[in-house]
């Protein structure tokens, strides 16, 4: 996760520093896997950690402003190591995402990115996902 923090710290202000990630965050993914039957699954190889997936496979959307409420998945966090990019890493722990999805019978999976990180909003966009709801900001200094 520090090294998504550091590479995200250009393009995403709001961000805490990389070395400010730590066990709390550890913490703060199980808690949201133990409230939303969630997995994190980590791929390992001969190095040791290329990259890990936080899946939570019971998140509701409530049915607010018109829409009918409805559970769907999200991949919550997709950190793959820098040596390990380019390998087809965050490809697999996606398709892990989505399988776990259909077998509780998902009809949707989601996941964020910021509009600015371009690499892996590729990956997502090449791997079928498609935006739905744009959320803007301006920066008031």
């Amino acid at each position: 996760m520090r090294e998504l923090q550091e590479h995200e710290a250009p393009i995403n202000r709001w961000g805490k520093p990389p070395g400010d990630i730590g066990a709390w965050y550890i913490a703060e993914a199980k808690s949201w896997c133990a409230k939303s039957e969630g997995t994190i699954l980590v791929a390992e190889g001969g190095e040791g950690l290329l990259g890990y997936a936080c899946h939570l496979n019971k998140c509701e959307e409530e049915g607010t402003d018109g829409d009918i409420a409805y559970f769907y998945a999200f991949v919550a966090d997709l950190v793959v190591t820098r040596q390990a990019r380019g390998q087809g890493i965050g490809r697999a722990l996606l398709a892990a995402c989505e399988n776990m999805a259909r077998v509780a019978e998902r009809k949707v999976l989601r996941i964020g990115v910021l509009a600015r990180n371009e690499s892996a909003l590729r990956v997502y966009l090449n791997f079928g996902f498609a935006p739905h709801h744009l959320k803007l900001e301006k920066i008031l200094e």
